[in-house]
This record gives C-alpha cells, sequence and structure tokens, in this order.
C-alpha cells in the first residue's frame, strides 16, 4: 500500500479506520437441504393439502406427479407461500401457455400425455418462503386419484 494515500475516498463509502460501510449486504444462512415426499389419495372435488413446510427457507425444487387410467388434465395444483397462492393452474392451462420448460415460469409441465393419463409439474429453484410453503392439490371430476408430490427444501439457519 503505497504511503500518503487516504483509507477511504468518496465514492467507495468505506471507511477503514472506522471499520464502517454505508450499507451491508448479508447472505443468508441455511441448512443442509432436505425432502418432504407423500404419495396420497386425494378426495374427490377437494382442494387436498398434500405437503406443508414451516419455517423460513428456501425451496430447490418440487415435483407434482400422477400416473391414472383416466384424464385429469383440468385438475388444479398450487403452491401457497406464505398463505398466498403463488403458483397454480390446471395442467392444461399449463399447456395452452406453453409453460413446459424451466425458466418459463415458477413451475412448467414436465409431463402431460393425455393418451396414456400421466402428468407431472416440478417447481423451480429458488423460491424463499419466511412462514411455510403448502402444496395442494384439487380434484375437478369426482374421482380419487393417487398423487405424488415431492419438495427440496432448506430452512434458515437460526
Amino acid at each position: 500500500m503505497g504511503h500518503g494515500a487516504p483509507d477511504w475516498w468518496s465514492r467507495s463509502h468505506i471507511d477503514i479506520i472506522g471499520q464502517a460501510l454505508a450499507y451491508l449486504t448479508q447472505r443468508p444462512m441455511y441448512g443442509a437441504a432436505k425432502s418432504n415426499y407423500v404419495y396420497k389419495q386425494v378426495d374427490p372435488n377437494t382442494e387436498t393439502t398434500l405437503i406443508t413446510v414451516i419455517g423460513k427457507g428456501m425451496i430447490y425444487g418440487g415435483l407434482i406427479q400422477a400416473d391414472v387410467d383416466y384424464s385429469i388434465g383440468n385438475d388444479i395444483f398450487r403452491l401457497y407461500v406464505d398463505d398466498e397462492a403463488i403458483v397454480g393452474g390446471s395442467f392444461y392451462e399449463y399447456i395452452q401457455n406453453n409453460l413446459s420448460s424451466y425458466g418459463d415460469y415458477c413451475a412448467w409441465i414436465s409431463c402431460f400425455d393425455d393418451k396414456n393419463h400421466v402428468y407431472a409439474v416440478n417447481f423451480r429453484y429458488g423460491l424463499t418462503f419466511e412462514e411455510k410453503i403448502k402444496i395442494t392439490y384439487q380434484e375437478r371430476n369426482g374421482k380419487t386419484p393417487y398423487i405424488y408430490c415431492d419438495i427440496i427444501y432448506t430452512l434458515m439457519l437460526t
């Protein structure tokens, strides 16, 4: 370091001697990744909660999958973040809006086979939550399909 040079300059907003910053950016400290999954039979014509995670954290990814013997394209999936529906819609709506690849939206259709009745939707990395996340499935055909749901997430360290 040169002699006689100031330990601060006007544009940096840093005072090395005073150990002061104009602002401080901190990265949240997350714990280890966790997985919560369920294979559950849902009730007909109702919105059924598949998974709930309580705490403050971030989603690494998730999946809802159905392999049934009839069309469920008009059934609705939802992801609630802190009691607000952030992502949701029917499989048909996602296909009609061409939400079929990562980066299109917060969720995308990864499988839509209306002939063999296999459907899947994935949730995107990076959605944060302050209190809880909840994933629901609303059956709209009067049937009781089994739905697989998996969420990979992490909670902030306290």
